[in-house]
C-alpha cells in the first residue's frame, strides 16, 4: 500500500539546515521541534521505532483498517486521528487511494486541498510498483514551516516499517493533498522567536530501547489440537507492554501473561513456537523459539459390510466380509479380533493381524444381528448386519 520508492538524497540533511542562508534567521518550524533518532532522517526502519511516542499499536486495528506487525500506512494515521478526536467517517476507507474521495464526501470539497497544517493526512494518489500502483499512501503531518512550502511527516509502511521525514514543496515525494479530517492547529509565534520548546505529546518519547528477549522458553502440556507455552518475562529501561506469539513465524496472538496456550492445532504434528516482547512505542526484541509437536492422532476403527461373499456353509445373501478401517494406527501389523452376538454362544470367532489399513478378512452371515472388532485392543462400532 505505501511502498512507494523515492530518491531522498535531498531530504537526508540537517534538521535545522533546510533554510538558506538567507532566511537562516527565521526558524523553519512554528514550533520547535523535539529531537529523534530512528535510524536516520528518511531512512526506513524495519519496526516502529520512528512512532516511537504516539502509542501506534500495529497489531491493533484503527477504524477497520489492516494490521500488520510493521505497521500499516492507513491503520496508523487512522489511530493519529482518533487520538486527535477525529469520529470515524465510513464503515470502509479502503485503501490510502480512496481516503480522498470520502473526506471530501463526507466532508466538503474543501476538506482536500494542497495547504499542509499539523495533524492533516499527507495524501498521494496512485502511484509505485506494479501491484501496489493503485493502493496509495497517506502519511501524518507532525510540523508545517513558517512559509507551508515544508513538512515534517512520521509515516507507516506495510510490512516495511516506519520513518520520520522533511518533505519540500518542489521535491517528488511532496504530497498530492493534504486532507483535513481533524487538524492539530498550534498558535504561530511572532516572527522574532520561537516559544520555549515544552513536551509535545505529539513527538517521540525518545524510548528507543527495545525489550529484552523472553527467556527459557518451554512448550509443555501438548493435546491433540493444543500447545501451552511459557517463558521468564522480559525487561525494558521504561516498562514491557506485552508480548506477541508466533506460529511457524507469522503472527497469532499478544498477551501480558507469561504463557500462551496455542489452539487449534492438527494432531500429531510439529510446530515452531515464537515469543517476542514489545514496549509502549513499539520497540520489539528478538522473537526466539522452540519446536513442539501436538499429541498423536487418536486411533480409531470402524467396521462396515463389505463385498458379498459364497463360501462353503455360508450361502445366503447375507454372506459377506466385514471391512475393517484403521486411522492414525501407524506401520507395523496389528492384531485383529472379529465379534458377533449370533450364534451362541456370543464373541470371538476369528482372529488375524494385519498391516494394512483397510483388510476384509471375517465372514459373516445372520442377517439382523450385530458385529464388531478390536483391534489392538480398541474396540469399533457396532454394526447390524
Amino acid at each position: 500500500m505505501n511502498s512507494r520508492k523515492v530518491v531522498l538524497s535531498s531530504l537526508v540533511v540537517a534538521l535545522f539546515g533546510l533554510l538558506p542562508a538567507a532566511a537562516s534567521a527565521a526558524p523553519l518550524w512554528s514550533y520547535t521541534p523535539s529531537p529523534f533518532s530512528c535510524g536516520g532522517l528518511g531512512a526506513i526502519v524495519p519496526s516502529n521505532a520512528c512512532l516511537g511516542g504516539t502509542g501506534f499499536n500495529p497489531n491493533k486495528q484503527y477504524w477497520g483498517q489492516a494490521t500488520n506487525p510493521r505497521g500499516n500506512c492507513t491503520n496508523y494515521v487512522a489511530y493519529r486521528l482518533e487520538r486527535n478526536g477525529a469520529n470515524r467517517l465510513a464503515s470502509s476507507f479502503g485503501n490510502a487511494v480512496g481516503w480522498k474521495s470520502v473526506v471530501q464526501q463526507k466532508l466538503g470539497s474543501r476538506a482536500a486541498n494542497g495547504i499542509p497544517s499539523v495533524g492533516s493526512i499527507a495524501w498521494w494518489g496512485a502511484y509505485g510498483a506494479p501491484g501496489v500502483r493503485a493502493a496509495g499512501h497517506v502519511a501524518y503531518v507532525e510540523k508545517v514551516s513558517r512559509d507551508g512550502n515544508a513538512v515534517y511527516l512520521s509515516e507507516s509502511h506495510f510490512g516495511l516499517g516506519s520513518r520520520r521525514l522533511i518533505v519540500r514543496k518542489g521535491d517528488s515525494y511532496w504530497p498530492d493533498s493534504f486532507l483535513h479530517i481533524k487538524d492539530q492547529p498550534r498558535p504561530r509565534p511572532p516572527v522574532s522567536a520561537d516559544p520555549p520548546s515544552t513536551p509535545d505529546p505529539e513527538e517521540p518519547s525518545g524510548d528507543e530501547s527495545a525489550p529484552s528477549a523472553p527467556t527459557s522458553l518451554k512448550a509443555s502440556s501438548p493435546t491433540s489440537s493444543t500447545i501451552t507455552l511459557s517463558w521468564g518475562k522480559a525487561t525494558d529501561d521504561v516498562a514491557v507492554a506485552g508480548y506477541a506469539l508466533y506460529r511457524n513465524g507469522a503472527p497469532i496472538a499478544t498477551t501480558s501473561s507469561t504463557s500462551y496456550k496455542f489452539s487449534g492445532l492438527s494432531c500429531g504434528t510439529s510446530y515452531k513456537l515464537g515469543v517476542d516482547a514489545y514496549d509502549a512505542t513499539g520497540n520489539r526484541s528478538s522473537a526466539p523459539s522452540v519446536t513442539a509437536s501436538t499429541a498423536a492422532c487418536a486411533k480409531s476403527v470402524k467396521v462396515s459390510k463389505g463385498p458379498q461373499v459364497n463360501v462353503s456353509g455360508c450361502k445366503s445373501s447375507a454372506c459377506a466380509y466385514m471391512t475393517v478401517s484403521l486411522a492414525n494406527f501407524g506401520s507395523g501389523s496389528h492384531a485383529v479380533t472379529c465379534y458377533a452376538d449370533y450364534p451362541p454362544p456370543t464373541g470371538a470367532f476369528y482372529q488375524y493381524t494385519t498391516s494394512s489399513s483397510t483388510s476384509n478378512v471375517c465372514v459373516y452371515g445372520y442377517a439382523g444381528t450385530h458385529v464388531w472388532v478390536k483391534v489392538d485392543g480398541i474396540e469399533s462400532n457396532h454394526l447390524t448386519w
